[in-house]
């Protein structure tokens, strides 16, 4: 049996929603394609799946009726999230907390803040800045982002 090759196992979509719904019910709002990766075949042990085939699984979530879908920023950084939760949820949610706070925050600060990872927070964070409704200030403390109290004012 040591001779024979192995056979790949079929690796269906709905085992990876069966595996994510957890990890996106509890506060989690998006996960990176990266951090899937590496936690799915951390729980799988060897019988680990290829980058390709997680993205083909993933891009089968809607045709299949699976409520999570694909993300792409702008930088190229893939996310899973919830089909009923759009990106502008998201967005919302970062200007609400820059607001209230009435403080800077860093990517690693919304991250724990607004429950997803630091890479796809910090891209939340620029996505709002190239819109204009957030600013960054990058000094020798880091990169903070803070809420843009000159957004509403208007050229005459």
């Amino acid at each position: 049996w040591l001779l024979l090759p192995l056979r790949r196992h079929s690796f269906r979509p709905a085992q990876l929603a069966d595996f994510l719904e957890p990890l996106l019910r509890d506060g989690r709002k998006m996960i990176t394609l990266t951090d899937v990766y590496c936690l799915y075949n951390r729980a799988r042990g060897i019988d680990m799946i290829s980058p390709a085939d997680l993205r083909k699984a993933c891009e089968l979530f809607e045709p299949k009726g699976i409520k999570l879908r694909l993300h792409q920023f702008r930088s190229g950084v893939v996310v899973i999230k919830r089909k009923d939760d759009g990106v502008q949820n998201e967005n919302d949610a970062v200007v609400q907390m820059l607001k209230e706070s009435g403080r800077g925050v860093n990517a690693a600060q919304a991250a724990k803040e607004l429950g997803m990872s630091v890479a796809a927070a910090r891209e939340l964070l620029k996505e709002e800045e190239r819109r204009g409704t957030i600013c960054r200030d990058d000094s020798i403390e880091g990169l903070n982002f803070y809420f843009n109290v000159f957004s509403g004012f208007k050229e005459e």
